[in-house]
């Protein structure tokens, strides 16, 4: 029986080549991009080692990983980079998370890493902790965080676009100028963040204790897709 290729087309398996290698300075898929090209392709029965072949992985086993990734909420997804950052999960973190099965666990996981700024050890030290003992995400990583000298938190809200039209638009900015719409959206609900990353996706948001402890994280989100969408229409 003849082995199913993988169909994508030049341009994405230059994107996947680009971004799965590492060697590029500027990676042009995020890791959740990458997990849903490789999921399409293993909907249609095309095997993980035919596409680590083509993308001359050494291991099939990148493939699972990538492809997890894209399993987890868009939300979530639109929060997995490359490496390590304050303002988002790295792959290793993602995998570990989408061992929950719950997606409001995933949630919670992925703001509780952001929040003490787990590690990859940890996030998994976590996992195991809910998974082995049925106890939940909050309890997992309170007994995490106990084994290190000092704790350090920070208040993270993740958010989700609301608009068809804002994603849309959002997708096709620069870096740049998603980093000034967002800021101009906090200014215009009078919210002061550490910092924020916006996607096409969704945002997430960098708290101070003070700030974060009296943030209502719902009405937020609707104030900020309103200003977000406003801005845009008036663009």
């Amino acid at each position: 029986m003849t082995a199913i290729e993988p169909r994508w087309t030049s341009d994405e398996r230059a994107a996947l080549l680009a971004s799965i290698g590492g060697g590029a300075h500027v990676r042009p898929l995020t890791p959740a991009a990458v997990g849903s090209l490789l999921t399409r392709e293993a909907a249609r029965g095309v095997r993980h080692d035919a596409m680590a072949e083509a993308l001359h992985l050494d291991s099939a086993a990148m493939i699972g990983r990538f492809i997890r990734v894209a399993g987890l909420p868009p939300e979530i997804g639109a929060s997995v980079g490359w490496g390590r950052s304050a303002k988002w999960i790295n792959l290793t973190q993602a995998q570990e998370i989408a061992r929950l099965e719950a997606p409001s666990e995933q949630r919670e996981l992925t703001r509780l890493t952001l929040e003490y700024r787990l590690s990859g050890t940890e996030v998994r030290g976590a996992v195991q902790i809910c998974l082995r003992r049925g106890v939940g995400v909050a309890a997992g990583v309170e007994e995490t965080v106990r084994l290190r000298p000092v704790i350090e938190r920070r208040y993270v809200q993740i958010g989700s676009l609301s608009r068809s039209e804002v994603q849309v638009a959002v997708a096709a900015m620069s870096e740049a100028d998603r980093a000034a719409l967002l800021s101009g959206a906090l200014a215009s609900v009078g919210l002061t963040v550490l910092d924020a990353t916006l996607t096409e996706r969704g945002y997430v948001l960098v708290l101070d204790e003070e700030t974060g402890a009296r943030a209502d994280a719902d009405r937020l989100e609707g104030e900020i897709n309103r200003a977000l969408a406003e801005t845009i229409e008036a663009a």
